[in-house]
């Protein structure tokens, strides 16, 4: 969807950001993958319904993960990434994103056998809203 590539492309933007991870992506990583690293994902995002008609409005949510070896070097990349994204207004000529605010924050526990390194992942969840431009 194309509001999860318009906050993709501002994480990509962000110098801190790049300097801190090997990658941001959509969900697809695995978990040998060089840590840290982020992911994205879209969840609900559809057209707002109007009385009568389909409206150009989108609304839903963004979820990034953020993955690393350490918890401090987590919660110090997601913190540049609330900074980045809360608030956030852009476009990419084609459509506009114009809300996004941090909802909810989570870490998520992994399970892992006694051969495997220990890794941290945190998900931040964004509400978003954005329109079709129209030509």
């Amino acid at each position: 969807m194309a509001l999860a590539d318009i906050v993709a492309a501002a994480l990509e933007d962000d110098d801190a950001i790049n300097a801190a991870v090997s990658g941001i992506r959509p969900v697809n990583a695995g978990i040998s993958d060089d840590r840290p690293f982020i992911l994205y994902e879209s969840k609900g995002i559809g057209a707002v319904a109007a009385l009568n008609c389909v409206t150009n409005n989108y609304s839903g949510q963004i979820v990034i993960h953020v993955v690393a070896d350490k918890h401090e070097q987590c919660q110090s990349i997601c913190e540049d990434v609330k900074t980045v994204l809360n608030g956030l207004v852009r476009s990419d000529g084609t459509y506009k994103l114009c809300y996004c605010m941090l909802v909810d924050e989570d870490d998520i526990d992994q399970e892992i056998d006694e051969s495997e390194k220990p890794f941290y992942v945190r998900a931040l969840t964004f509400d978003v809203r954005g329109r079709k431009l129209t030509a």
